[in-house]
């Protein structure tokens, strides 16, 4: 690698992060730095699970895998989450809707039922479901994976949440950071 190939590959990130508006180089993320994803109070909404960012995956199924498209990250995990609990109907109500609060309701306690086995399995592997959504999101969305990159080093946080969710999704977000 030249010295003006490895000069044009350090700049890169800059020239990225300013050309998805993300402002000045002086307000570029410093590996010190900390950005917090919450959709809810539209914060970096554009990196959140609910983001309107359209892929498809192969879903196991019964009958073998099967390819589904999701128009965000959120809704492919409830889409996952209703498989779990063997709730096609509930499943197919879901790749109807994007709407958060909607998606909640739809596998909430109350409208999916599930055995403790099946919430034992959903537990054990809801975070691994999120962490390869969200990286076939990004894969399939080349902006919207640049955004993510934009970010460098900065740690990731989701502190307005009370859940589980407030340590794993970060650690999710960042992972999927690196391995783009």
């Amino acid at each position: 690698v030249s010295e003006i190939d490895t000069q044009n590959s350090i700049s890169e990130p800059n020239v990225v992060y300013k050309a998805l508006g993300f402002g000045k180089e002086s307000n570029l993320p410093k590996s010190n730095e900390t950005i917090n994803i919450y959709a809810g109070s539209n914060q970096n909404a554009e990196l959140s699970n609910f983001a309107i960012r359209p892929f498809t995956t192969n879903v196991e199924t019964s009958s073998g895998e099967k390819q589904y498209n999701f128009q965000n990250v959120e809704q492919g995990f409830h889409f996952y989450k209703a498989w779990v609990a063997n709730n096609p109907q509930v499943a197919k109500q879901i790749l109807a809707t994007t709407n958060g609060g909607q998606l909640k309701r739809l596998t909430n306690r109350s409208n999916l039922k599930m055995t403790p086995e099946q919430v034992k399995e959903w537990d054990d592997t809801s975070k691994s479901i999120m962490l390869n959504l969200m990286y076939e999101s990004y894969a399939q969305n080349p902006k919207a994976a640049s955004k993510l990159l934009a970010t460098g080093n900065a740690k990731i946080t989701h502190t307005q949440d009370n859940t589980r969710w407030k340590t794993d999704f970060p650690e999710v977000v960042m992972t999927v950071r690196d391995m783009l």
